[in-house]
């Protein structure tokens, strides 16, 4: 006993403590057990008066007592009895309705939580990507294309691609043989659209095709990413007339990606995709 004295009980987490303010999780149980025993209590008591009123509580009259005074009170016996039964039934539908709106106004709160969350998440991740279309944008513009009659760009023969220890790709641009420029190969992020991808079709679902339009984009910007670092490698051969075509393909994914990531940021923040991050 002196030793439970001294030692003072575990304070309860900062988890606990949400749980029993939000009301949800372990804070909920002890507020429905209190909630039903209440209610059966008072049904109960209700029920059990019910089946009492009209018992005799003193001997039964004499045998001079008049038939209508019996009858009277057998009346009004069945109708009090009549009354706290359906006050019962009243009392536990009241309380059953109540406990259904409160947790149906529990669980949509919860889900606008979850889905605010979640759109937060997918900003970030438009915003990260957006960063990642700028650069390839920038980097396809400098190679020559067959959509732009008269166009001179840096020759694709100039360009070379450096694999960095930390795994970056930089895309290397030469003249006369010397380094001019250099910039890296950035590649599209989808880990967290597609970690999104089952919450948002299970609490939002009008935002499910742009979340996917996004996702496809973005797979089309790494396509023609890894195919531009085959080809400056040697990996792929459309070496030629094939290539300035690849070029115009890159430029309109690039261009498609980014419409579809600007749909997914509108929907996430209710307007435009003009903001990046850089990590």
């Amino acid at each position: 006993m002196l030793l439970a004295a001294v030692i003072p009980e575990p304070r309860p987490s900062r988890a606990d403590l949400e749980r029993q303010r939000l009301g949800t999780g372990a804070g909920l149980r002890p507020r429905r057990w209190a909630l039903w025993t209440t209610t059966l209590f008072a049904v109960c008591i209700l029920t059990g008066a019910a089946q009492n009123v009209g018992q005799p509580s003193r001997p039964p009259p004499s045998p001079g007592a008049s038939a209508s005074a019996a009858s009277t009170a057998s009346l009004s016996g069945d109708a009090l009895r009549t009354t706290l039964q359906t006050a019962a039934i009243v009392v536990a539908v009241v309380v059953f309705v109540t406990r259904e709106v409160l947790d149906a106004r529990r669980r949509e709160a919860s889900r606008q939580r979850k889905v605010a969350a979640i759109k937060t998440i997918l900003a970030r991740a438009c915003e990260l990507n957006n960063w990642t279309i700028k650069s390839l944008r920038r980097e396809f513009a400098s190679l020559p294309t067959d959509d732009e009659p008269g166009y001179e760009g840096v020759p694709v023969s100039e360009f070379s691609v450096s694999f960095r220890r930390d795994g970056r790709v930089i895309l290397v641009e030469m003249q006369d043989g010397e380094e001019a420029g250099s910039a890296p190969l950035m590649e599209a992020q989808l880990d967290d659209l597609k970690a999104a991808l089952l919450d948002v079709a299970e609490l939002d679902p009008d935002l499910l095709p742009a979340l996917d339009d996004a996702i496809t984009g973005l797979e089309e910007v790494n396509h023609v990413r890894n195919s531009l670092i085959g080809y400056l490698t040697k990996e792929d051969d459309f070496d030629g007339p094939f290539f300035p075509g690849f070029v115009s393909y890159a430029r309109a994914e690039i261009e498609d990606a980014f419409k579809a990531l600007d749909s997914l940021y509108r929907a996430c923040v209710g307007k435009g995709l003009t903001k990046h991050r850089v990590r």
